[in-house]
């Protein structure tokens, strides 16, 4: 991880995470292709500073559990009530993800985004255990070219969104009640 000024950069490699990284607003978060984040059961990525990923199609970044059968709590990026944030997401690899509370905050989640105005692109969002695959709660969402594949319940959850949704595909999870 590097940091410069107000940047904070996730350049290529692997990054263990053994417990909740909060990442203060204030900050430009930019992961880059070929990062792989490996979380610890439980252990949560939360961002109040807008956040990019910059995956490619040969160097995805990846996030999973660094157990394999044992669920990390959520990665999410918080936004500010009157000011949210603009995150581009392109070739992200998420799976192993759940829910959790964290600063009294509720993510539902194995991807969480909250009044975030998101553009996702080429990635993938799967088997997460919590109740959604990805949640989104009070942005503008732009989705394509993507892949919500046996997440627990919802693939995706969007609460007060607008969105754009184009060529993704979905397969369900465990529970039928799901979206």
């Amino acid at each position: 991880m590097k940091i410069n000024d107000k940047k904070i950069i996730f350049p290529k490699g692997q990054y263990l995470i053994k417990s909740n990284l909060i990442i203060p607003i204030g900050f430009e978060v930019s992961i880059e292709a070929g990062a792989q984040f490996l979380m610890d059961p439980g252990a949560s990525f939360i961002s109040f500073s807008s956040v990019n990923i910059n995956g490619l199609k040969k160097a995805p970044v990846i996030i999973r559990p660094q157990k394999p059968g044992k669920s990390f709590g959520t990665f999410a990026v918080v936004g500010a009530e009157n000011s949210p944030f603009h995150s581009k997401i392109q070739w992200l690899d998420l799976s192993g993800g759940s829910e959790t509370l964290v600063n009294g905050i509720y993510f539902s989640g194995g991807l969480s985004l909250h009044r975030v105005n998101v553009d996702m692109e080429n990635s993938t969002i799967h088997h997460n255990a919590g109740d959604d695959g990805l949640n989104v709660k009070y942005g503008n969402v732009r989705i394509a070219n993507s892949k919500f594949v046996k997440n627990f319940s919802d693939q995706i959850d969007c609460d007060f969104c607008v969105g754009v949704f184009k060529n993704n595909f979905f397969f369900g999870g465990e529970n039928s009640n799901g979206d």
